[in-house]
């Protein structure tokens, strides 16, 4: 058996499909043994009969693959086969990563989706709901209220105090079943702007005479 991370070309994900059977009581080689595939292999993989390696590729999808091989006797002219099973797992991988520092006024606001730089396998854009989970909040970084919502949006609520924060969200892949949980987590930090809201006043006087409070504010 052998376990190989999905997203990648792996030429030797299990380096000789016949390495523990023996032909005529003699470790089996391609000399005196043909081997050939039965069933199992997923996309993107291959046998290359000469040296019994099975090789995966980028393309291969996460998951678990019983391969039936058969192993046939080259050495007698009676054609003697047996078959086996080898198993290769394909583990699915995920990367969540940082995201530029954002900023948002201390009356609130909505920041872009965190997951947009994230990707999986390799490469391949994360998909919340498709390839990912919507993103859970792991640390609020002391920004009390913060909501995470489930198209990977942040939003601050309004009356946060100015400060910087740094916050961790967590993302994992789907199906979370293929074929254990895989997660990552990754930061982002909001900087909260203080905001001056001045508001216009008026006030009327009669001239001549001295208003120390024609203005009260």
């Amino acid at each position: 058996s052998a376990t190989v991370p999905a997203g990648i070309a792996a030429p030797t994900a299990l380096a000789n499909i016949r390495s523990n059977d023996f032909v005529n009581g003699i470790a089996a080689t391609a000399a005196n043994s043909d081997v050939s595939i039965v069933s199992g292999l997923g996309a993107g993989m291959a046998l290359t009969p000469a040296t019994g390696a099975i090789s995966t590729s980028a393309a291969t999808p996460p998951g678990v693959y019983t391969i039936v091989y058969q192993l046939c006797d080259k050495t007698t002219p009676t054609p003697n086969c047996a078959t086996a099973t080898d198993t290769i797992t394909v583990i699915p991988t995920i990367d969540a990563v940082n995201d530029p520092a954002l900023s948002v006024p201390a009356t609130g606001g909505t920041v872009p989706n965190v997951v947009a730089n994230d990707t999986v396998n390799g490469g391949t854009a994360a998909v919340i709901g498709t390839n990912v989970s919507a993103p859970t909040l792991v640390n609020n970084g002391g920004l009390t209220g913060l909501v995470i919502n489930a198209d990977g949006t942040l939003t601050v609520p309004n009356g946060t105090a100015p400060n910087v924060y740094n916050v961790d969200y967590q993302i994992c892949y789907l199906p979370a079943t293929t074929p254990t949980a895989t997660c990552d987590t990754a930061r982002v930090v909001i900087t909260v702007t203080g905001a001056i809201a001045p508001n216009p006043e008026s006030a009327t006087v009669p001239a001549g005479i001295a208003a120390p409070t024609a203005l009260a504010n």
